[in-house]
Order: structure tokens, then C-alpha cells, then sequence
């Protein structure tokens, strides 16, 4: 049943040495501005000497709007490229492929909590579901064209950084999968 798990296997271009990946984790060891500190760097080195093929970043936060949590890492600046490629490098290290996550926290971000100007943005203005986060703001046409451009400005930092591959996050009411669903898109 699980003959194929230790055979090599391909993403596109990449080679992969098994078929292991360690999933982004949040482990809140990042600075306030969203920097790689020693502490993340040392957890993800030692998940990739665990043998996984692939070792993913927590999920990064492209726009200082999608701040989601409490040592969330920062992809929104090319101030934070040396701790990425420390990072990436450590990854490589250890002998996996390096993965970097995007993840912007839409209407879970909490920008006011960490000293950022700025509401909380989704598809539709809506009230919090939970007393623990903001009202969020609707994005303008204008905005949304903004975080296509970031998005790309973000995989130009990770690719930058040393790291094989990105992915990007659209689950549990972060800010891409709001545009899916009709709860939280009236547009």
C-alpha cells in the first residue's frame, strides 16, 4: 500500500526524492515585522533532516493588510530576502526541496493588533463571525488589481530567496478562498 511513498516521483520540473512533504505550519517564531528568525529557521532545518522530499515555510503574508496572526512570517518586503534565503538554505541543508507558502489573512487578518493602519479586506464588507476579529472592508476593483500585483511581487521574493516552489493558500476563510464562496462574496 505503501510501495510508492519512498520511490522518487516529479513536480514539473522538480525531482523529488520521495513522495514526503512536511505541510506549512504556523509556529509563531517570527519577529513582529514578519522576519525569519533562528528559532523558525532551526525547526524547519530539522524537518527537512527528517527525510521529507519537500519541507514547506509557514504560511507568509504578501501585504501588511494580511497579517493573520502573532509571528506570522513577512513576504511583503525585499528587507526580509536575508532571512528567507537563510531559510531556504537551511532547508536545502537538510536535504528536501525548499517550499515557501502565501498566505493573506483577508477578513482573519488583524493589522490594527500589530501596529498596522489599515481595516481587515475581503470581497464584501462584512461583520466578524467571531468577537475576535475586526469588521472587514471590502476591496475596490483598483485594490484587487494591487494583490495580483503582489502576489507577483511575493513569488519574485520567494524564488528570489533560494526556494524551489511556492504555493499559495485558499482555505479556512483567508483572503483568496473568500472570493469563492458566496457567504463571504457578494459581489
Amino acid at each position: 500500500m505503501f510501495n510508492h511513498l519512498l520511490q522518487s516521483g516529479r513536480i514539473g520540473t522538480l525531482t523529488l526524492k520521495n513522495r514526503m512533504k512536511f505541510a506549512a505550519t504556523n509556529t509563531n517564531y517570527c519577529e513582529m515585522d514578519g522576519s525569519v528568525t533562528d528559532r523558525e529557521i532551526a525547526f524547519l532545518a530539522e524537518r527537512a533532516k527528517g527525510g521529507a522530499a519537500m519541507v514547506c515555510s509557514q504560511g507568509g503574508y504578501p501585504h501588511l493588510l494580511g497579517k493573520g496572526y502573532f509571528g506570522q512570517m513577512g513576504l511583503h518586503d525585499d528587507k526580509l530576502l536575508p532571512g528567507l534565503e537563510k531559510l531556504a538554505r537551511a532547508i536545502h541543508d537538510g536535504g528536501a526541496l525548499a517550499n515557501c507558502e502565501i498566505m493573506h489573512g483577508g477578513n482573519y487578518a488583524h493589522p490594527a493588533k500589530y501596529g498596522i493602519k489599515g481595516e481587515p479586506v475581503g470581497p464584501t464588507a462584512m461583520e466578524p463571525k467571531l468577537p475576535r476579529y475586526a469588521p472587514c472592508r471590502e476591496l475596490t476593483r483598483d485594490e484587487i488589481k494591487e494583490l495580483v500585483e503582489v502576489y507577483g511581487q511575493t513569488a519574485r521574493r520567494i524564488k528570489a530567496a533560494g526556494f524551489d516552489a511556492l504555493e499559495i493558500a485558499c482555505l479556512t476563510g483567508y483572503l483568496l478562498v473568500s472570493f469563492l464562496l458566496p457567504r463571504t462574496n457578494h459581489r
